[in-house]
Order: structure tokens, then C-alpha cells, then sequence
């Protein structure tokens, strides 16, 4: 078998392969099957009783199921905020007044930007275990590109201070990107444009 021929074959197999696996949620292939074959309105209201009644975990079940979510190799609570933490599931109660004393839920955009509604005041997508003093110095400040001239968190993982970039003048937070290869490293990119407070 010449070796063009292999590769194609290698790559059709891979992509029988991962579209096998790639249909549903827990590799079901069921999850958006009431909706296969239909176009436009037919198909507008498939997707709408596919979706439209969401199982929303509540703000304190966030913290179960971060154990699921949210769990480093080592068994601990990853933080996105922080360099300075080492938190089992439990230490998200009380007080905070450094870095790495305890960690609790943050939203990427704050819950005063959309009144504190659900589901988006529990979305886990966007409600993530951070550490309580980095996430209480970020406030209701947008994310964006900054040098920290407010706040830098230990080793300068997370940055608050005025926006390097022209499309806000409001103050912004940032954080480096973390060497964990995950969606939420991307976080650190995110802009949002602000009005003037």
C-alpha cells in the first residue's frame, strides 16, 4: 500500500473515530438527535425543546460539583486567579484577608452587569472556584490588558490597574495565561468594553 493511501485511510479512520465519539454529551450520540434531518422552523424548534429547559445547579451546588469540574491531578481546588493556592473542596467558607486563604466562586463578568438573574447568576461555565483575596481585589472590573499598577497577586499571576488598551479608559484586571492546558487559560484574553463609571 503506497504511503498516500495510508494517510487517507489513516484519516478517514480518525474522523470515523472522533465523530463517533462526538455526538452527545457522555459520547451518547442521542443529545441533538430530535433535531437531525430539519431546517428552519422545524429545526428552530427542535433545538428550542432540546435546550430550552436547562438543568440549573444551583450557586451553592456550584461547590459540588467543582469537584467534578475543577479538580487538579492532585485532588485540589484549580484556581484561576491565583499561583498561591492549595485548596481542598472544603475551604471555601469564611473570611479571606491574604491570598491562599480560602477561595470562593467568581463570575467572569459580574453579577451586577445582569441583576443577579439565573441561570446566569450560577452558570458553572461561567462561575468558576477562584481564590477569595485575588477575586475581592478584581471587583466588577472588566477583564483586559494591564500592567497592575492597582494590584499584582503573588508572583503577578492575576493584574488590576488602568487598561493598555484604547477601547476602555474603566480599570481592568487581568491574569497571565496558565501553563494548564485548559479552555479557561484563554480567560486572560477576554475584553470587554465598558461605559465610563
Amino acid at each position: 500500500m503506497n504511503i498516500s493511501l495510508r494517510k487517507s485511510l489513516f484519516t478517514i479512520a480518525i474522523f470515523s473515530f472522533v465523530g463517533a465519539f462526538a455526538q452527545g454529551p457522555n459520547n451518547s450520540g442521542t443529545y441533538y438527535s430530535a433535531a437531525d434531518g430539519k431546517k428552519g422552523k422545524a429545526l428552530k424548534t427542535a433545538l428550542s425543546k432540546i435546550i430550552g429547559n436547562p438543568k440549573v445547579t444551583s450557586y451553592n451546588g456550584l461547590i459540588s460539583a467543582y469537584q467534578k469540574t475543577d479538580r487538579r491531578d492532585d485532588g485540589k481546588v484549580w484556581d484561576m486567579y491565583s499561583c498561591t493556592t492549595n485548596y481542598n473542596f472544603n475551604d471555601n467558607g469564611g473570611n479571606y484577608k491574604n491570598e491562599g486563604d480560602i477561595y470562593n466562586r467568581e463570575h467572569s463578568f459580574p453579577k451586577s452587569w445582569f441583576k443577579k438573574k439565573s441561570p446566569m447568576v450560577s452558570d458553572i461555565v461561567h462561575v468558576v472556584p477562584t481564590d477569595g483575596k485575588v477575586n475581592g481585589m478584581r471587583g466588577n472590573h472588566p477583564f483586559g490588558e494591564t500592567k497592575g499598577e492597582t494590584y499584582k497577586s503573588n508572583k503577578g499571576f492575576s493584574k488590576l490597574g488602568k487598561s493598555k488598551l484604547p477601547v476602555t479608559r474603566a480599570p481592568c484586571s487581568s491574569r497571565t495565561t496558565s501553563t494548564r492546558a485548559t479552555s479557561r487559560a484563554s480567560i486572560s484574553t477576554w475584553l470587554h468594553a465598558t461605559r465610563a463609571r
